[in-house]
């Protein structure tokens, strides 16, 4: 008798839990998130450094000391501004001793000019004479020997003349020869002072007052602010994304919470065999006022944009089966969606996304503490 109440009460509590079960799910609590929709940059993440696209390096053109130093680093300097002279040794008495003969030359050629007018007028003289004594010889008026004596005097005047002529000539070349000489030493001098080729700032400077700078050796560099740049090191496998003139955001070291914006200016065309990456040269849009050199920057590049694509948080995204994909909340179940990733931004920790799924669709955040979902379990939110 004991023994057939017991079993019909077991009966009857199997019986009731099957019930429950089949009736009354359990259910657990899951946190959620709304599917959004809009604009969405795909941004492709990379380190770099802050760098210059040109760098001038300046170098004597002549070995000697240095007499002047007039800048140092650090300073902002002017297209052609003097920024050291190198001792020129003895060549500005070179310089010197060409211009007096210049002068010189110059006064030898206004004393020719002067010659020649007096032999001019002698020699017009003596011509005429030789004329009038011509006619009297025909005319049996004058001697022989007169008019050999006249017309002599005439050759001589002739002779004075053109050595007058040829003088003033080898004036004009000498004065013309002296002018090139110190036109040459001239700018022979200017080699001797080291200016800045552009506007800038001077980032290196290494010589002091009073060392020998040696021929084509580099002393001094120059930066112009607007050739600053931020080089950096991308992935072979993510750089193929990357085209001249898409926008980019520039998060420097020294200022990690402003994001400057940038452009793609230039990618190289020879990768690193070592490390496998490109080096690509991100402008920035306003030029740097101060700038550091060797700085530590962050590059997010954005790669493509999506003007009107559904948005979700990364934790929602699961994998199930070897797909991505979302538990969507429908109707006090879990339904499971698989979608496809579009882009990622590390930034704000969304995922863009395309599938079966609809703006303001209610999704399930994946819980490690709680049992894994399955289609169709009963959730709470």
């Amino acid at each position: 008798m004991k023994k057939t109440i017991y079993i019909s009460i077991t009966v009857g509590l199997l019986l009731s839990l099957l019930f429950y079960i089949s009736v009354y799910k359990p259910k657990s609590t899951y946190e959620t998130a709304k599917v959004k929709a809009g604009s969405f940059d795909k941004k492709i993440f990379a380190t770099g450094i802050v760098d210059s696209e040109v760098i001038y390096q300046l170098s004597a053109d002549s070995t000697g000391k240095v007499l002047k130093l007039l800048a140092k680093e650090g300073d902002l300097v002017k297209k052609g501004q003097t920024l050291a002279i190198i001792d020129s040794v003895d060549l500005q008495d070179k310089i010197n001793e060409t211009q007096y003969s210049i002068s010189k030359a110059i006064s030898s050629q206004s004393s020719s000019k002067s010659r020649i007018n007096e032999a001019k007028a002698k020699y017009n003289l003596a011509h005429k004479m030789l004329e009038r004594y011509t006619q009297l010889r025909k005319g049996g008026f004058v001697s022989q020997v007169e008019f050999d004596n006249i017309k002599l005097a005439e050759v001589s005047a002739k002779a004075t003349l053109d050595s007058a002529y040829n003088e003033q000539l080898s004036s004009t070349d000498e004065v013309s020869r002296l002018n090139s000489t110190l036109a040459g030493l001239k700018e022979k001098l200017q080699t001797y002072e080291i200016k800045s080729p552009s506007d800038g700032v001077v980032v290196q400077r290494d010589i002091e007052l009073g060392d020998i700078a040696l021929a084509g050796k580099v002393i001094i560099k120059i930066v112009n602010p607007k050739d600053v740049w931020v080089k950096t090191f991308l992935d072979e496998v993510s750089s193929g994304e990357i085209k001249k003139g898409q926008k980019a955001y520039i998060s420097l070291r020294s200022k990690p919470n402003q994001k400057q914006i940038g452009f793609v200016k230039q990618i190289d065309i020879v990768s690193d065999a070592v490390t496998e990456e490109r080096i690509i040269g991100i402008s920035f849009e306003k030029t740097q006022a101060q700038f550091f050199l060797n700085e530590q920057a962050e590059v997010d590049i954005v790669a493509k944009q999506f003007r009107s694509v559904l948005q979700v948080p990364a934790k929602t995204i699961i994998k199930e089966n070897n797909k991505n994909g979302l538990w969507v909340y429908l109707d006090g179940e879990a339904k499971f969606v698989p979608v496809e990733i579009l882009a990622r931004d590390i930034n704000t920790n969304l995922v863009a996304i395309k599938g079966d799924i609809k703006e303001n669709d209610i999704i399930l955040v994946p819980d490690t503490n709680k049992k894994p979902l399955v289609n169709g379990a009963s959730v709470r939110i």
